[in-house]
């Protein structure tokens, strides 16, 4: 599969950071797969300044969200000089 994506992006003059690239499961049927083996919630990783994450609806279907990336949105804020109040009670300012 990687070597497949490699080609591609080659055609275009691009490739991938050996050291950044990997495979994870994510999508519709990352969470049952998952589960399944015996392993945790499927993974979270961060791309163009978001998180990405697999969450549900109300009605239980597939999400796909996204946040914005916790230390860009850090930086901002103490560029800024705004007190930010994380989950963990910690302030940045």
């Amino acid at each position: 599969m990687m070597a497949a994506l490699a080609e591609r992006l080659a055609k275009f003059g691009l490739h991938l950071h050996e050291d950044k690239t990997r495979l994870i499961e994510f999508g519709r049927f990352a969470e049952e797969n998952r589960r399944r083996k015996g392993r945790a919630r499927p993974e979270v990783f961060d791309f163009l300044g978001f998180t990405h994450y697999c969450g549900k609806t109300r009605a239980g279907r597939f999400l796909h969200c996204q946040k914005t990336q916790r230390k860009r949105m850090i930086c901002v804020f103490r560029k800024n000089g705004t007190a930010v109040s994380l989950t963990d009670g910690q302030q940045f300012r």
